[in-house]
């Protein structure tokens, strides 16, 4: 989630105790150096919610970049994970280091969305 009204904008989880506040995980930043370095992104599957309706949006295996940068700070001083380029474009890449418990349940929750 972009935070826009802090004194530095920043992105934020949308609740305040996933990650604990604390500072970013050695998994969260090697995460980050080898997108950056090979220039590859991998995508997850996802559950897309709005309103009452609910979907399993499928991820794509494998997303060639064009460009990264490390902790880019735009001009209204929005700083995500990497600032990539794909097709032409620049996009903000948040990267998030789930607990396999985590996956556990949204593996069932899409599996439910599925048979619906």
């Amino acid at each position: 989630m972009a935070r826009t009204l802090a004194e530095t904008p920043h992105f934020a989880h949308h609740h305040r105790d996933a990650c604990g506040g604390g500072p970013e995980t050695a998994l969260h930043k090697l995460a980050k150096q080898i997108i950056k370095e090979r220039l590859l992104l991998f995508v997850p599957r996802r559950i897309a919610n709005h309103g009452s309706v609910e979907r399993v949006l499928p991820g794509r295996e494998k997303i060639q970049l064009e460009s990264a940068t490390l902790e880019f700070r735009d001009p209204q001083q929005i700083v995500p994970d990497l600032y990539v380029t794909l097709g032409g474009r620049k996009l903000f890449v948040e990267i998030a280091v789930t607990h396999p418990a985590a996956k556990k349940r949204f593996d069932a929750s899409a599996n439910t969305a599925l048979r619906r």
